[in-house]
């Protein structure tokens, strides 16, 4: 007898409890607005210069993040009107800006060539804003040796490990 009131007071109180955690995750409930700031306006830069290839660079406007995104929003944010210049410290090249749509523009160049181990500079001037980078185009690590394993032996899919020495220059 003693083992069933024991039973019925911990049936109690687990319904006890449940009933505190119902109340609990249903009793306070409140909408919590955040009014956040518009982000001042800035351009937002992608490029890569590979080498044996000229450079390219996509230039568009930042955005609030909650902001409500259609096709307006994405042809206010390419900037296709900026003067964009690359230099390797001897030659420099202004980039042509190409459109290829309301929504996509970008800036590419075709005399100077992206070649290994040289630094490069970036300069863009826009609306009386000027934004400057470097870079530079490290040296390809060779593969060593490539290795194929089948997944499964009636299949033809499997694994690729590609094994290389990098060199323990300054940075690796």
């Amino acid at each position: 007898s003693s083992d069933l009131f024991k039973t019925q007071n911990m049936n109690k109180h687990i319904i006890y409890i449940f009933i505190g955690l119902l109340g609990l995750t249903t009793a306070c409930q409140q909408d919590i607005i955040i009014e956040l700031p518009d982000p001042d306006p800035k351009l937002v830069v992608e490029g890569f210069l590979e080498e044996g290839s000229p450079a390219v660079v996509y230039l568009t406007r930042n955005m609030p993040y909650f902001d409500e995104v259609d096709l307006a929003t994405f042809t206010n944010l390419s900037v296709s009107d900026a003067v964009v210049t690359v230099s390797d410290g001897v030659t420099e090249e202004i980039l042509v800006a190409y459109t290829l749509s309301p929504l996509v523009s970008f800036y590419a160049g075709n005399s100077l060539i992206g070649e290994a181990g040289k630094n490069y500079s970036l300069k863009i001037t826009h609306e009386g804003q000027t934004l400057t980078a470097t870079t530079s185009i490290p040296h390809a690590v060779p593969i060593d040796s490539l290795v194929f394993k089948v997944m499964l032996p009636f299949d033809s899919m499997g694994y690729v490990w590609a094994y290389l020495t990098d060199p323990d220059t300054l940075g690796n």
